[in-house]
């Protein structure tokens, strides 16, 4: 789970930092933290790991959802100039 958690990082950062349009933003926010988004995904496992390692693997995940909300609220600003 932890790999999938990086790889999502990164390809989140990429598809963020790719962004030309408010529209394009949004599409992406949704992807990565909407309802059926792939963060939401990985969220819906964690009741599925065992019981010693979810602790960890909820923190990391809520860490990961902070540094993609930081990034889109970032390019947010910056296509808003």
């Amino acid at each position: 789970m932890k790999e999938k958690l990086e790889q999502l990082l990164a390809e989140g950062k990429a598809k963020i930092e790719a962004v030309r349009s408010e529209t394009e933003l949004q599409e992406i926010k949704a992807l990565l933290l909407g309802k059926q988004g792939t963060l939401t995904g990985l969220l819906k496992e964690l009741p599925k790991l065992d019981v010693s390692l979810r602790p960890e693997m909820g923190k990391a995940v809520n860490q990961a959802k902070a540094q993609l909300t930081e990034l889109l609220n970032k390019m947010k600003e910056a296509l808003a100039r």
